[in-house]
C-alpha cells in the first residue's frame, strides 16, 4: 500500500486488535476509523487521511507501538497529525457508533474461534456484499452495512475471521486457492475454504438468531455447506448470544437452532 511519496510502502502490521477495539468500543468518546502500520512514511505516530469531497470523517493512520490507543486519544483532542489527501477507496458511509458496532462483532467472534483479532477497515466499494482477507496477514476488509442488514454482516464477518481460523488450522486449503474473479463461481465456492468459512458462519449466525441460513441455488455447494456445517462443533454460550443480540436491540431469545434445519 503506496502513500503520497511512492518510494514509500505502507506495510500494515500484524497484531491482535482485542485491547484496541476494546478500550475504543468502551469509551464514550466518538473514534475514527484506524489503520496500524509498521511504520508511517514521515515518522510520526499518526497521519491523518482525509477525502475532501465527501463528508466523512479522517482515517487515522497509525504506527505500531505500545501506545497506540493513547496516540490515538491524544490526536482526538489535541489534532496536530499531518493532513494528506486520500484516494476514494478509503471512503465508508460509518459512523463511530456503527463501526463499534461492527468492532463488537468481530472481538466475540475472533474470542469464538480462539484466534487474535485482525485489524478491520471498511469500504463502500464493497457495499454489494463482498469482503476480503489477504491471506493470513491481519487484515479483513469488510463493506460499510448499517445495522438493518445485520444477518447479513455478521455472516461476512464470521467468514472473513473463519479464513483467519483456517490459516493457522488448515494452511493447505490456500496451496491451489483460486479467488471468484474471473473463475467459474461454483469452482470457487466449493473449495473447502470456502465451503468451512461459509458452513461456519451461517451456523453460528443461525445459532445466534435462530433461522436457517442453509439454502443457496447451487445444489451442489449447499449440499456441500450442509455436510460442513454437521462436521463443525460450534461452543457458543447463552450469555454471548445474548449479548450479540443485544447491539441490535433484539431482546427475543433465539430458537433452538436444530429446529430451524
Amino acid at each position: 500500500m503506496k502513500g503520497p511519496n511512492e518510494e514509500f510502502q505502507y506495510s500494515m502490521s500484524v497484531l491482535d486488535m482485542r485491547d484496541i477495539y476494546s478500550h475504543i468500543i468502551s469509551d464514550d468518546a466518538e473514534f475514527p476509523e484506524i489503520m496500524v502500520f509498521d511504520e508511517l512514511e514521515d515518522g510520526s505516530n499518526v497521519v491523518r487521511y482525509r477525502i475532501d469531497d465527501y463528508d466523512f470523517e479522517d482515517v487515522f493512520y497509525v504506527k505500531k507501538c505500545d501506545n497506540i490507543f493513547e496516540n490515538v486519544c491524544e490526536e482526538i483532542v489535541n489534532p496536530k497529525a499531518k493532513v494528506i489527501k486520500a484516494e476514494d477507496f478509503l471512503y465508508h458511509q460509518l459512523d463511530s457508533e456503527m463501526m463499534k458496532t461492527w468492532y463488537s462483532v468481530t472481538l466475540m467472534i475472533s474470542e469464538i474461534l480462539n484466534i487474535n483479532c485482525p485489524q478491520v477497515t471498511f469500504h463502500a466499494c464493497f457495499r454489494n456484499g463482498d469482503a476480503s482477507n489477504f491471506g493470513n496477514q491481519g487484515w479483513v476488509v469488510l463493506p460499510d452495512m448499517f445495522s438493518s442488514q445485520f444477518i447479513t454482516m455478521d455472516t461476512i464477518i464470521a467468514h472473513e475471521l473463519r479464513h483467519e481460523w483456517q490459516h493457522i488450522h488448515h494452511p493447505e486449503w490456500f496451496e491451489h486457492y483460486i479467488t471468484g474473479e474471473n473463475n467459474n463461481i461454483k469452482e470457487y465456492c466449493l473449495q473447502p475454504a470456502e465451503i468451512d468459512a461459509e458452513a461456519f458462519a451461517r451456523k453460528l449466525i443461525g445459532i445466534v438468531w435462530g433461522v436457517d441460513l442453509f439454502n443457496h441455488k447451487e445444489l451442489e455447494v449447499k449440499s456441500a455447506l450442509r455436510k460442513r456445517r454437521d462436521e463443525i462443533d460450534i461452543i457458543i454460550s447463552r450469555k454471548k448470544i445474548n449479548i450479540l443480540r443485544v447491539l441490535f436491540e433484539q431482546d427475543e431469545q433465539p430458537d433452538d437452532y436444530s429446529k430451524n434445519i
